[in-house]
C-alpha cells in the first residue's frame, strides 16, 4: 500500500508540471525516453560488436559455469550468424533513431522558452556517472556472484 501510494503521489506531482510549463514536462518525458532507450542501444551495439569479432561469441554449451571476459557463449535459443547480425543492426538503427529524436525540441522555432534541455541533463548525468565510475566505482565493484550447483 505504501509503495502504491508513494508512486501515485510522485506521478500526480510530476503530471502537475504541465500546468506550470509544458516545455518542462516535455523535457522530463524526453529525458525519460532517452534514459529508457540508452541501455537498449548500448547493449545491442556491444552485442553487435562482439558478433562481428572472429570468435567473439562461442557456441552453446550446457555445462558453462563461469562468466567474464572471453567467456561469452550463445544461449540455447539464438539466431544464426547472418540473421543475428541483421537483427542486431536493425535493433541498433531502431534504438538510435528513437534515442536521437528524443532530444529534439517540440517546435520548429527554438527559443529558450521552447528549447529541449533534456540533452544537457542527459549529458551531465552521463558524464557524472562515468566520472564516478573512474574515481570510485571501479575500485569497489565486485561483479555478479555466480552460484553453481553440482
Amino acid at each position: 500500500m505504501y509503495t502504491i501510494a508513494c508512486t501515485t503521489t510522485i506521478l500526480v506531482l510530476l503530471s502537475l508540471i504541465v500546468l506550470g510549463s509544458s516545455v518542462a514536462f516535455s523535457s522530463i518525458v524526453n529525458l525519460s525516453v532517452a534514459g529508457l532507450y540508452s541501455p537498449y542501444l548500448l547493449s545491442c551495439a556491444l552485442l553487435l560488436w562482439r558478433r562481428l569479432q572472429p570468435g567473439g561469441i562461442k557456441p552453446y554449451s550446457s555445462d558453462i559455469g563461469k562468466v567474464g571476459p572471453g567467456r561469452l557463449h550463445r544461449g540455447p535459443r539464438h539466431l544464426r550468424r547472418l540473421f543475428g547480425i541483421f537483427n542486431n543492426i536493425f535493433a541498433c538503427v531502431y534504438w538510435f533513431f528513437l534515442w536521437f529524436w528524443s532530444f529534439w525540441p517540440p517546435v520548429t522555432l527554438v527559443v529558450p522558452e521552447t528549447a529541449n534541455f533534456s540533452v544537457l541533463t542527459f549529458r551531465a548525468t552521463t558524464l557524472f556517472a562515468v566520472g564516478w565510475y573512474f574515481i570510485r566505482g571501479r575500485k569497489s565493484y565486485r561483479g555478479p556472484v555466480v552460484e553453481i550447483e553440482l
